[in-house]
């Protein structure tokens, strides 16, 4: 039975220290030489060890057990505390921070497979450990992408619109209802127009967030409050989402509202300067082509806001255009009738009225248009070309319109032209069927005769000059959706196609306008508006 025993000691006695501890110690010590993590084994090592590749780890195993060989026959009653192996300089702790191990004078021992090995353990990032997050280099990505597709091509106007101040002020936000609007509204415009449904979806739990961001900075205002940028800014960014993702049909509107809403209470002697300038001149045109369809008088129409804010900077061609379609409403109250543009043209007027006054305003209104169209010839019309840009080649889809020649094509230079151009003559349409109505509805008493309108309409009928504009907005449209399919201006043009939608001079130009609008709302990612507009 001794011998039993002593034999098994004299074969450790051998071959290693008869210490338990300096045993294991040694082995330890030995797995350490293959660049494997000691310590303790928490989650944290077995995720790092399994990034290694089988075959590394094989070779690992084999360089291992190589070295204990040659470790173990030098090595004689070692103090385990020192029992460290000299091929491995750098070791992880359990904390997976490099460790710098105390040895007086190394002995270096390098290999392609160390070396990876090694690396690997340094390099590897674990499921487990902090990961920084990159929400803020999507939303450059998302905010850069929504800005370059939608600031539109503008070479014959100086105005920097808004819209291009957006990435660099993005960083330095200070309220979070604004960086959650302009995170929810870029990524809405990216999915519509990259026809990405799930970053759609998820657009819309940021903007349920901007929205309830908003409330809470809304509720802080008080009768002396005067309005940031940044507060005139969030509605407007939560009414460009509505554009795209139309929740709801009147979201846009209300949105709009909001915004104008604001800018009221701060006056217009704070919107003359700084990035307020810029927000109130776009906010201006979409109230103004909301006043006019649904025939409500804008308080940007007043004296005030007609002159204070243009103190500094005076009004370009297309703000000056933007004056006279903001008196329509009002000209048709005279009628003492409340409704929208499309029920008061298709109803009949009142005859115990004194038309005299409306047909009066009516006749300066298109005077004063006529001057403006003198003054800007080159805004009024766009004239067919045989010439044809490079982007006009890229034709829609959807059906040719009947109204729509294949040749000649009408060819401008950039979106501002066009808006400009198209927004005039929906303005003309709008007073020429004003005119034309109370000439009507006074002849139908018999209490006056039909007179010329104005010495622009002598030469051609009422009927003749509708029927221009209209055709002129339908082809302008088409330029639109060949050459610029989005952006703030082919959003903007959106208006006149509504014009003609409603008071289109025949039912042929009624319906091409809705297939348009139709069109477009389904596949250049502004349904929100479109779906908006046409059902008033």
């Amino acid at each position: 039975m001794t011998d039993k025993v002593t034999k098994p000691r004299k074969r450790i006695k051998k071959e290693a220290n008869p210490s338990n501890s300096a045993d294991a110690s040694s082995a330890s010590s030995n797995n350490n030489t293959s660049g494997v993590v000691t310590g303790r084994k928490d989650s944290a090592n077995d995720s790092l060890s399994s990034t290694i590749p089988q075959h590394v780890a094989r070779e690992q195993v084999q360089l291992s057990a190589s070295t204990r060989r040659s470790s173990t026959s030098s090595v004689v009653r070692e103090d385990p505390a020192t029992s460290i192996s000299h091929h491995q300089q750098l070791v992880l702790s359990p904390k997976l921070e490099p460790v710098i191990k105390r040895e007086s004078s190394p002995t270096v021992i390098s290999s392609p497979l160390h070396d990876a090995v090694v690396a690997t353990q340094l390099h590897s990032n674990p499921p487990l450990l902090y990961q920084p997050s990159q929400a803020d280099i999507y939303d450059q990505a998302f905010v850069a992408h929504f800005v370059a597709l939608n600031k539109g091509v503008r070479t014959s106007t100086p105005d920097i619109p808004w819209l291009t101040h957006l990435p660099g002020a993005y960083a330095d936000i200070k309220q979070p209802a604004l960086k959650l609007s302009i995170r929810a509204t870029s990524m809405a415009f990216y999915a519509k127009v990259r026809k990405d449904i799930p970053i759609l979806v998820e657009s819309y739990r940021w903007y349920n967030m901007s929205l309830h961001a908003q409330r809470r900075s809304l509720a802080r205002f008080d009768s002396t409050t005067v309005p940031t940028d940044e507060d005139v800014l969030v509605p407007t960014i939560l009414g460009l989402y509505e554009v795209y993702a139309g929740t709801t049909p009147t979201s846009v509107f209300q949105h709009l509202t909001a915004a104008t809403k604001i800018l009221e209470i701060r006056g217009p002697h704070n919107c003359s300067s700084g990035a307020a300038f810029p927000l109130f001149k776009g906010i201006r045109v979409s109230d103004a082509h909301k006043a006019a369809v649904l025939n409500q008088p804008s308080v940007f129409s007043t004296p005030e806001w007609m002159s204070l804010p243009f103190l500094l900077e005076p009004k370009n061609a297309h703000q000056a255009l933007v004056d006279v379609l903001l008196l329509i409403p009002a000209c048709i109250a005279l009628c003492r009738r409340k409704c929208s543009l499309g029920s008061f043209f298709s109803g009949k007027l009142p005859l115990n009225i004194d038309l005299g006054p409306i047909r009066g305003r009516a006749r300066e209104l298109l005077l004063q248009l006529d001057h403006w169209s003198m003054k800007h010839p080159e805004l009024c019309t766009a004239k067919p070309s045989e010439q044809i840009t490079p982007l006009t080649k890229r034709g829609h889809t959807g059906k040719a319109s009947p109204l729509s020649r294949p040749s000649p094509h009408p060819v401008l230079s950039d979106t501002f032209l066009a808006l400009t151009a198209s927004t005039y003559q929906a303005t003309r349409l709008i007073l020429m069927l004003l005119l034309q109505k109370v000439d009507e509805t006074v002849g139908s008493t018999g209490s006056d005769t039909r007179t010329a309108s104005s010495e622009a309409l002598s030469s051609c009928s009422l009927l003749d000059d509708v029927k221009s504009c209209a055709e002129s907005i339908l082809e302008i449209s088409e330029f639109f959706e060949k050459t610029h399919p989005v952006g703030f201006d082919f959003m903007r043009s959106v208006f006149p196609l509504v014009v003609v939608g409603i008071l289109g001079p025949q039912e042929e130009y009624k319906t091409t306008a809705r297939q348009t609008l139709d069109r477009w709302g389904e596949m250049r990612g502004v349904g929100g508006l479109c779906g908006a507009w046409i059902d008033i």
